[in-house]
């Protein structure tokens, strides 16, 4: 069950922060550069995903900070003191 959260919640990320680049590039404070990518309508409408780099690389980006900081917190929580009992205990 909180697999299936973690997912819906990495999916709402997603969302909202190709909502956030669309808002900025229709107001004018972000450029958009378009790609040729033949992204469906209902993509868009669904999951705010558009075919211009702005908000592919800011989706991009979000994703794998969300992932990086979830490794760096495994690392913090168990594989670093593992490593550091095993070299204490001259294994």
């Amino acid at each position: 069950m909180l697999v299936l959260t973690g997912i819906l919640l990495g999916m709402v990320l997603i969302v909202m922060v190709g909502e956030e680049v669309q808002e900025m590039q229709l107001a004018g404070w972000l450029a958009t550069t378009e790609i040729a990518l033949p992204i469906p309508d209902w993509i868009g409408l669904w999951f705010a995903i558009f075919p211009n780099v702005e908000g592919i690389t800011a989706q991009i980006l979000a994703v794998l900070f969300v992932l990086g900081s979830y490794f760096v917190a495994q690392y913090m929580r168990s594989w670093r003191p593992r490593k550091q009992a095993q070299l204490n205990h001259g294994i």
